[in-house]
């Protein structure tokens, strides 16, 4: 029988799990918050510490009802069960405790809260596999993972996502071909004539697979259509090889108070309304400054560097693919701003041989994803003339990381702001806004 211990959660950890303190060592405790007193089990692992069969003696004045009929066992929505502004308070600290081991000490602000706590998220991904003959649709538990946790409905998404999802799987809950080529990923979303469906194959697909799942897929009457589209096996999106179209519309996000239509394999941010928080502080941050040139590396469809550049100042927008270049230019000329440069291509190769041309006027704007900015492009800014920064990320770490090489430039961030793009999980998103001394 493994050892019992009586003991309080301290904190969370990265992941959302609760901290416990056990014989001066850090425990991982899954599904406690903090302020709640268990009794765990410790695991056989000699490397970190964790809890299992957990036993909850006294719940935390901040334990909260979790809504997700999945959250025994799906951890996408891992924070459910406390209370929001616990949520934020402990996002910020763990923002503080990641940033001092790359950085040292710093400020950082409170995170600017959601408006909307659940319901938030225009599109959702999930994994798809076999078993036994039957398909699944579920969330990915780990990376590389073949199968995943089957779920049926999932309270973080808009409600019409949440409900096609919940028909979806149990439509799919049928048996299926040995020779039916499934799809590593099925993406819902929105559009201005309802939800539709990108499907992500391994490797390229033929016209036969395209016809078949529409035969399979026909009886749900999708109003936004659906798409089809060649990945790799993570379930990623190859932008070399055609999307193809079955009636189907684009996605639907909003900008500001504009709406915005993009291709459904193009990034965009999930929760609109905390993504136009950001825009608004991007805003005010430049409306301060007058910038000669905006610069929006891993930029989309050029979100952040149109909200700094307005409709006066020239922006330049570097992005891998091509699916947003339509949206970029039709936003620009929404918004009256007709300077906008669409740069398509590898960063490593587009980016440096224009690097020259940065000024000490210009603003540069990452927002990379969950890797950071490849160290390439970071020693290419630091032999830059640019001294004005703003750097959003996802990943805290990755973006304390990136910091420290800045600051070996002479770049000093002024301002560290953390925004809940992801109510009820561990993630969130950070800007901060640095200057070179």
């Amino acid at each position: 029988m493994p050892e019992t211990i009586d003991t309080e959660i301290l904190g969370l950890s990265t992941d959302g799990s609760g901290v416990a303190k056990v014989g001066g060592r850090a425990c991982f405790v899954e599904g406690a918050v903090p302020g709640d007193k268990v009794r765990i089990a410790l695991s056989d692992n000699t490397g970190i510490m964790r809890a299992e069969h957990v036993q909850i003696l006294q719940p935390s004045p901040h334990r909260v009802q979790h809504p997700c009929p999945h959250s025994d066992r799906c951890h996408g929505s891992v924070l459910g069960s406390l209370s929001y502004d616990q949520q934020l308070l402990h996002k910020q600290e763990l923002v503080r405790r990641t940033f001092s081991k790359h950085i040292g000490q710093v400020d950082v602000l409170p995170v600017v809260a959601s408006h909307q706590r659940w319901h938030y998220r225009n599109r959702i991904s999930l994994t798809v596999w076999a078993q036994d003959d039957m398909l699944e649709l579920g969330f990915q538990d780990q990376a590389r993972q073949i199968e995943g946790i089957a779920i049926r409905t999932c309270e973080l998404c808009l409600e019409p996502i949440s409900e096609l999802l919940h028909i979806v799987s149990a439509y799919f809950r049928k048996p299926v071909g040995a020779d039916l080529p499934l799809p590593r990923r099925l993406q819902i979303h929105q559009t201005s004539d309802g939800v539709g469906l990108l499907l992500v194959f391994i490797g390229k697909i033929g016209k036969d697979v395209v016809k078949r799942w529409e035969d399979i897929l026909s009886p749900l009457h999708i109003p936004g259509g659906i798409w089809f589209a060649s990945g790799t096996k993570a379930g990623v999106v190859d932008h070399r090889e055609p999307v193809v179209s079955s009636n189907a519309q684009l996605l639907l996000t909003h900008w500001l108070e504009h709406e915005v239509e993009l291709h459904p394999a193009a990034f965009c941010q999930v929760n609109e309304g905390a993504a136009n928080l950001v825009l608004r502080k991007i805003q005010e941050l430049a409306s301060n400054s007058h910038f000669r040139q905006i610069w929006d590396l891993y930029g989309g469809f050029g979100s952040l560097g149109l909200a700094a550049a307005g409709t006066q100042v020239p922006v330049a927008v570097f992005e891998v693919s091509g699916f947003a270049a339509n949206t970029a230019q039709a936003l620009a000329q929404q918004l009256g701003n007709f300077q906008l440069t669409f740069v398509q291509g590898d960063l490593l190769k587009t980016f440096p041989p224009r690097a020259g041309r940065l000024t000490g006027d210009d603003l540069l704007i990452l927002d990379p994803p969950r890797s950071g900015v490849h160290p390439n492009i970071l020693k290419t800014i630091l032999q830059s003339k640019t001294r004005d920064l703003i750097y959003l990320s996802c990943n805290p770490a990755r973006l304390g990381r990136d910091l420290a090489l800045l600051a070996s430039g002479e770049f000093r961030a002024l301002e560290i702001q953390p925004f809940d793009f992801f109510p009820q999980t561990s993630s969130q998103e950070v800007l901060v806004r640095l200057r070179r001394t």
